[in-house]
């Protein structure tokens, strides 16, 4: 997906949580096309009547429905699209439109869409935060799963255009986003440190310079604030004190090679208070272990 493509669906989930506007039609017959489209016998019969009833009474109910079926059918394109009017015609609940993220998440996870799939469920993560802080409502467990996928995936060896492209999208993201919700643009990247130490190994080195390369390209206005984040091992101490030494070292990094950012890149650590998956395996562990890389605006 073209990432201006990517760029307008995100501002149109942003716009509709801000402004709270309700687009529901009024629908003398909406209760007959949902008995319709609940009783269908198969999924292309259902199909079918979501696509009545979606033409008819343009709702969220009907056009996120009507996405899904599309989804379940790999018709991704069109999926694609309906999320994207699902969102338009939502009330602005964190539910409707952090659910309609996270099924386009789930779907460039399936088109093996790395980007697509990082960008929205971005978006999907801290807006079901949010609804989890504000309502006291975990995300559902479908989008555990995404979540989970998305943990997996690693950054830190992207090409700097592609790491400036993404980081681009969530500033967009968060940019559009200030007056309802604060969604901050960032990105886990795991970086490469001697074991049990905030040195960098030589693949640490060149995985620095590119993102460096990467924030040249993005040109943040605001500060970088660089965050160490380490696995549930060891002492919350030695936890603390590591992460907070390991952000040092990146930022120490990027200062070289960006002097003009230098008095706006900060650093802090998190220890092992934010763990991105559940476990003690090593895989999970793996994971954990991470630096973040936040653009503040």
């Amino acid at each position: 997906m073209p990432h201006i493509q990517l760029t307008n669906i995100l501002s149109a989930a942003i716009i509709t949580l801000c402004l709270v506007t309700t687009a529901s039609a009024d629908c003398q017959n909406k209760a007959d096309l949902d008995r319709a489209a609940r009783t269908a016998p198969d999924l292309f019969s259902r199909t079918r009547a979501l696509e009545i009833a979606a033409r008819e009474c343009p709702d969220f109910n009907f056009q996120y429905r009507l996405a899904l079926a599309y989804q379940q059918q790999d018709r991704f394109d069109e999926a694609m699209f309906f999320y994207n009017k699902a969102i338009e015609a939502s009330d602005g609940s964190l539910l409707a439109v952090a659910s309609s993220l996270g099924r386009m998440s789930e779907i460039g996870l399936a088109k093996q869409d790395p980007f697509t799939a990082r960008v929205m469920g971005n978006g999907a993560i801290q807006l079901f935060l949010l609804r989890k802080q504000q309502e006291n409502q975990p995300a559902p467990d479908w989008f555990n799963a995404v979540a989970t996928m998305l943990a997996k995936q690693d950054w830190a060896d992207a090409h700097p255009e592609e790491l400036a492209s993404l980081l681009r999208s969530e500033q967009t993201m968060a940019h559009t986003s200030l007056r309802a919700v604060k969604v901050v643009p960032s990105i886990d990247l795991r970086i490469q440190f001697d074991t049990d130490s905030a040195y960098l190994t030589r693949e640490g080195h060149d995985q620095a310079l590119r993102l460096a390369k990467a924030l040249q390209l993005v040109t943040p206005e605001g500060n970088i604030t660089v965050i160490g984040h380490t696995d549930i091992r060891g002492t919350d101490t030695y936890n603390q004190k590591l992460s907070e030494q390991r952000a040092q070292t990146l930022a120490d990094e990027l200062r070289k090679t960006l002097p003009e950012y230098s008095t706006r890149i900060r650093i802090e650590g998190h220890g092992s208070k934010e763990p991105l998956l559940e476990g003690d395996d090593p895989a999970t562990l793996a994971l954990n272990r991470r630096v973040e890389i936040r653009l503040d605006n």
